[in-house]
């Protein structure tokens, strides 16, 4: 007697659903072995990355170049928990020097936000990056949130604190003391703009000063005060005298800020 059409169906049905996961399986397996070299050819405009190793979902680049400049390496691993929302997650380090950052977060089309980005190092290794030559001293980075939609900064928030500072433009090369950069939440406003309040950690400059990155550009102002502590020596105490020279001391001796910068 021949078989029942539904007994012929129910025997072809484990080889249908043997034959899915198989071909599912060599998909993950194709999409793992992928290269990290992929990576490259997806990148935003204006940036390169070279000397790739590993694969697409853990990679690193060697070499990353932002506008021609050298931005250091970054290493990734890459996550389809974000994938509902038709992104991917990514943990992330970047380092350049003795300069180094780590970061999690999620990537999709429109964008990076990053959060939890912790490191730091010394800032001489980010001269070329900052567009401060000769300036030195140590970096502790701690922002909760970081978002970009690739061109621009959209939203910062957190803490930047730098200790041991020296510039060949300020004194003698003295140093400098400490400072806290603070981007307190709500830093991203609805239009991009970012502010941060920037003051010392006591050191022979009594510093305190607003900083401010509109949203859609990218040059931002530093305004405020700053005014010689006793420990200050007689070099810095003349590089504010002369700055002093442009803008007068106000009632309380202290000398107005104002500084334009590119980022």
């Amino acid at each position: 007697m021949p078989p029942s059409p539904s007994t012929s169906r129910s025997k072809r049905l484990p080889l249908v659903l043997g034959a899915l996961v198989a071909v599912a399986a060599l998909l993950i397996v194709a999409v793992i072995a992928l290269p990290a070299s992929l990576v490259g050819s997806v990148l935003p405009a204006g940036v390169k990355a070279s000397d790739f190793s590993g694969g697409l979902w853990h990679g690193a680049a060697g070499r990353v170049l932002v506008n021609g400049q050298d931005c250091g390496a970054l290493e990734w691993y890459l996550h389809p928990g974000e994938l509902p929302h038709l992104a991917l997650g990514v943990d992330a380090t970047w380092a350049k020097g003795t300069f180094s950052l780590t970061a999690t977060g999620s990537v999709s089309p429109q964008g990076l936000v990053l959060r939890a980005v912790n490191g730091g190092g010394a800032i001489e290794d980010l001269a070329s990056l900052t567009g401060m030559p000769g300036w030195r001293g140590t970096a502790m980075v701690a922002l909760d949130r970081v978002e970009t939609d690739f061109s621009r900064l959209r939203a910062l928030s957190g803490t930047i604190n730098v200790s041991g500072l020296h510039s060949p433009n300020i004194g003698n090369n003295d140093d400098l003391g400490g400072y806290t950069l603070r981007f307190a939440p709500p830093a991203g406003a609805a239009n991009g703009d970012i502010t941060a309040r920037l003051g010392d950690t006591g050191g022979p400059l009594e510093v305190d000063a607003i900083l401010q990155m509109p949203g859609g550009g990218h040059t931002g102002t530093l305004t405020g005060t700053a005014r010689e502590r006793s420990q200050a020596s007689g070099a810095l105490r003349r590089s504010l005298e002369e700055l002093a020279r442009l803008s007068p001391r106000d009632a309380q001796g202290r000398v107005p800020l104002d500084v334009e910068f590119a980022y």
